[in-house]
C-alpha cells in the first residue's frame, strides 16, 4: 500500500498488514505534518477496502520553496502558499534554535533574494543542490574585487548617502530635544554637577544608538540590494540592539587582540570582521555571528588578511591627502568608508559561495573561550599598568 503526505507529497511503500485497522493519525516523517489513515476493517463481514491515499498532483518547482536554517543548515520544502506574509520567528526542528523567517520580503517574487547574495535565509525554488564542481574554489584577485565592488557601490551609493540624511536629520532632531532639557534642568538646578552628569549620559547613550542604528542600516541596503532608503532604516531599527551586541562584542574582541602585543588584533581582525553582514544576511547573532565568521575565513586566513591589508593601503594613500581639504575631505572620507563595508561584503559573498553550507560549533564553551580571548588584552593592559605604576 502507497501512503503519501497531502502536505508535501512525501510518499512510502508499507505493507497492507502492517497498516492498523480503523482511522489513526500518523505524522508524516519528511516535514512532520498530521494527516488521517485509513486501514482496512477487521474480517470476517465483508467491507470496502477503502483505495489507497492518491499522491497529490506535483507541483512545479515555482510552487515548492525551501527554508533553511541559519544554525544547522537544515532545509525543509514547504508549499508557497502555506507561507505567511510577514516576518516570523521559526524554531528548527532539528537543532531547536530559533531564527527569523522573512516571508514579508517575497512580494510576488519567484525568488525571495538571489541564492548567491543571501544563501541562507533565502526562500528558493527546491532544485538540487549545486554540484561541488561548479563552486568557486579561491578568492578573486583585488583587481576583480575592486571592480564588483565599485560596480555595487556606484548601484547603491545614493541609497548610502540617503540614509545617512535621513538619520542626520532624525538624530539631529533628537539632539535638539536633549538640549531643550539639559537648559531646563540647568535652570532648575542651578547647573549641578550631577545633572550636567545626567543630561551628558543621555548624550552619549543617545549617539550609540544613532550609530548603530546607522551602521545597521547601512549594513542592510549593502547587503540586500533591493533596499530603499526606508525600508534600510527600518531594518535597521528593527535589529537595532542586535546589531548593537554583535558590534560590541567585535570591538570588545578585535581591541583585546590589539592589546596583546598588535598579531592576535589581526588575525582577529581577519576572522570577526564580517560578523555584522552575517547577522543581517542570516539573522544569526551574538558570539554566532562572530564564530561563523570565523568559520567561512577558515582555510583562507592569509588571503582574506592580504586583500583587507591592501585595500586598507590604497584607501589609505586616497583619504589621507583628501582629509586636508575642508568639506571635500569629509565627504570623501565618508564615500571611502561606504566602499570599504561593500568590500567587505563582497569577500564575504566570495567566502559563502567557496564554502557553501557549512556547520560550525557555537558551543558555550567555545564563546566563552572567546570572550576571555577578547577580555585577555585588557588584563595584560591592566597588569602592566599597575606594574609600572609600582615602579613609579
Amino acid at each position: 500500500m502507497k501512503l503519501s503526505c497531502p502536505s508535501c507529497g512525501f510518499s512510502k511503500d508499507i505493507p497492507s498488514d502492517r497498516i492498523p485497522p480503523g482511522t489513526k493519525r500518523v505524522a508524516c516523517p519528511n516535514c512532520h505534518e498530521k494527516f488521517s489513515l485509513e486501514g482496512a476493517m477487521p474480517a470476517p463481514r465483508p467491507v470496502a477496502v477503502p483505495a489507497p491515499l492518491s499522491p497529490p498532483q506535483e507541483k512545479p518547482a515555482a510552487d515548492q520553496i525551501t527554508m533553511v536554517c541559519p544554525h544547522c543548515n537544515a532545509r525543509r520544502n514547504m508549499p508557497r502558499e502555506k507561507i505567511p506574509q510577514r516576518a516570523v520567528r521559526v524554531n528548527c526542528p532539528q537543532c531547536r534554535k530559533a531564527f527569523t523567517f522573512h516571508g514579508d520580503r517575497m512580494q510576488g517574487k519567484d525568488v525571495l533574494v538571489r541564492p548567491e547574495q543571501h544563501p541562507v535565509l533565502a526562500i528558493t525554488p527546491a532544485t538540487e543542490a549545486e554540484p561541488e564542481s561548479t563552486r568557486r574554489a579561491t578568492l578573486s584577485n583585488l583587481g576583480e574585487l575592486f571592480a564588483k565592488s565599485w560596480q555595487t557601490f556606484i548601484q547603491r551609493v545614493m541609497t548610502l548617502v540617503g540614509i545617512n540624511l535621513l538619520a542626520l536629520v532624525l538624530a539631529g532632531l533628537g539632539y535638539l530635544l536633549l538640549g531643550g532639557l539639559a537648559n531646563w534642568l540647568e535652570g532648575l538646578t542651578g547647573g549641578s554637577v550631577l545633572s550636567n552628569v545626567a543630561v551628558l549620559t543621555l548624550m552619549t547613550i543617545y549617539s550609540l544608538i544613532v550609530i548603530a542604528w546607522l551602521g545597521a542600516a547601512v549594513t542592510y541596503a549593502i547587503v540586500e540590494e533591493d533596499l530603499g532608503v526606508r525600508q534600510s532604516l527600518g531594518y535597521g531599527l528593527q535589529r537595532l540592539w542586535s546589531f548593537l551586541w554583535v558590534s560590541l562584542l567585535v570591538w570588545f574582541i578585535i581591541s583585546g587582540g590589539y592589546l596583546l602585543f598588535f598579531i592576535p588584533g589581526l588575525l582577529f581582525t581577519t576572522w570577526f570582521l564580517f560578523a555584522q553582514f552575517i547577522m543581517a544576511r542570516e539573522d544569526i547573532r551574538g558570539m554566532e555571528a562572530l564564530l561563523k565568521s570565523k568559520e567561512y575565513v577558515s582555510g583562507h586566513g592569509w588571503a582574506v588578511l592580504g586583500r583587507i591589508l591592501l585595500v586598507g593601503v590604497v584607501v589609505g594613500a586616497i583619504s589621507i591627502p583628501l582629509a586636508f581639504i575642508p568639506i571635500l575631505g569629509g565627504l570623501a572620507s565618508l564615500l571611502l568608508g561606504f566602499f570599504l563595508m561593500v568590500y567587505y561584503a563582497e569577500i564575504l559573498k566570495e567566502l559563502t559561495e567557496i564554502k557553501g553550507n557549512i556547520t560550525f560549533d557555537c558551543s558555550r564553551g567555545v564563546k566563552t573561550r572567546w570572550m576571555l580571548a577578547g577580555g585577555a588584552g585588557y588584563l595584560v593592559m591592566l597588569a602592566t599598568g599597575l606594574a609600572l605604576g609600582g615602579i613609579g
